[in-house]
């Protein structure tokens, strides 16, 4: 029988990127200070080696442990200064290499990051760290400062990636004769807005229908396949709501699909339904 479909998306861009406000002391060299005790607990098991850490935004005298991440608006060609923390949770010393790299959307639209051997183009190569690798003993913390500057030709909008620590280590691969390093990573989002025109536009593309027959005239079922875009310079969030229906709208049906919670300029979703 005749079908159509058609995809609608409410187009909500994401929160934009606000001038965060760095840590008010000199950060100096990275220094390491005890973790606070009613801030962070330190397991305290004996005897078994337990490996934890996590990498947040360093505080301020403002914004004590309330950043949830790294967000700055920026004009081209100028510098921030800020810093992150790198707690050590566990019972040994745990060595950290820290560094910044980009983020993209997988093709359900999730966000995701570059692997650790895959170098930067964007965002993670304006920020530079003041020691990348660095050695945490346990129950203790250390704070690294870092610059960000962003070139004079960078795009206006946003710019996305994240600041990690990573800890690579040895793992049997399982056939008991090889080991496998495997690239252990935390850390917070960073999200760059550089000053200019700011453009928020999603489309629509490769929408495709597949009818499903059944022995009940009114009982088929239809797939819905589509490509959300985001075609503007900033992230945007939306909910897709698909319509099938025969023709002249007959027995048409509206489903609302899970919202895309942030999907970053230039990426896209490709999407599906059934209904």
């Amino acid at each position: 029988p005749a079908l159509f479909a058609a995809a609608l998306i409410a187009l909500l861009p994401v929160d934009g990127a606000s001038a965060s406000t760095p840590p008010t002391s000199d950060p100096g060299s990275p220094s390491t200070t005890p973790i606070d005790a009613n801030a962070v607990a330190v397991d305290p098991t004996q005897g078994e080696a337990v490996e934890s850490w996590t990498l947040a935004p360093a505080s301020s005298a403002q914004e004590v442990g309330n950043r949830p991440n790294l967000s700055y608006t920026i004009a081209p060609g100028d510098t921030v200064s800020d810093a992150v923390t790198v707690y050590n949770l566990g019972n040994v010393p745990l060595v950290f290499r820290v560094y910044a790299t980009d983020a993209f959307n997988n093709d359900d639209g999730t966000f995701a990051l570059l692997a650790g051997d895959k170098p930067p183009v964007d965002v993670g190569t304006w920020l530079k760290v003041d020691q990348e690798a660095i050695s945490v003993p346990p129950g203790m913390q250390t704070t690294i400062p870092f610059t960000i500057t962003v070139p004079r030709d960078a795009s206006p909008g946003d710019h996305v990636g994240a600041v990690l620590a990573s800890s690579a280590t040895l793992s049997n691969s399982g056939d008991g004769q090889t080991s496998l390093t495997v690239d252990r990573r935390t850390g917070t989002r960073l999200f760059v807005r550089v000053a200019g025109d700011l453009r928020t536009e999603f489309g629509i593309t490769a929408l495709e229908t597949d009818y499903h027959h059944s022995v009940n005239s009114f009982g088929g079922s239809a797939t819905v396949h589509f490509r959300v875009e985001n075609r503007g310079n900033v992230r945007l969030s939306g909910t897709p709501l698909v319509e099938v229906g025969g023709p002249f709208g007959m027995l048409s049906k509206t489903i609302k699909m899970p919202k895309i919670s942030e999907l970053l300029p230039g990426e896209h979703a490709d999407l599906s339904v059934e209904v």
